[in-house]
């Protein structure tokens, strides 16, 4: 969601400033079996991507070492941005951008549950390392921007 204030300098020129907020939700979730001794057992990571073949012939999972980006998160984002636009044509424009932004993530905590293949038992794996991750950027948008209003 955003919003922008669009002052016009001129027939072609247009300066603008704005804002937007947005809320992320980032799920994520992995079935998969594996095979040992003849023995075919489940496994269920909840808040995590992993790829099959990163999956233990047993079943275990190092879940620390699942990066980031592969794990359910939740939060949210701000922007303060400022722009201006070159009107070519009509509507079609081209302009680029500069913005300020605050991000704040909190990653979920992970389970594994599979089932271990010597004594038919289900087993769980927990890491309940939920934490935050925050950061404060300053961007430029490096591209130049193509569009057309209507």
């Amino acid at each position: 969601m955003g919003y922008e204030y669009h002052i016009i300098l001129g027939n072609r020129f247009d300066v603008y400033a704005g804002g937007e907020a947005e809320f992320v939700r980032h799920f994520a979730e992995t079935t998969g079996e594996v095979i040992k001794e003849g023995k075919s057992c489940n496994v269920s990571v909840s808040n995590a991507y992993i790829e099959q073949e990163d999956i233990s012939s047993t079943g275990f999972i190092n879940l620390r070492d699942i990066a980031s980006d592969e794990r359910a998160k939740s939060g949210f984002k701000v922007a303060a941005l400022v722009g201006a636009d070159c009107y070519l044509y009509k509507g079609l424009y081209i302009g680029a951008e500069v913005g300020l932004s605050v991000n704040s993530l909190t990653v979920k905590e992970m389970q594994n549950t599979f089932m271990n293949p010597m004594t038919s038992g289900e087993i769980t794996q927990w890491d309940e390392q939920e934490h935050r991750k925050s950061d404060f950027s300053f961007c430029v948008d490096p591209c130049i921007r193509l569009g057309w209003t209507f």
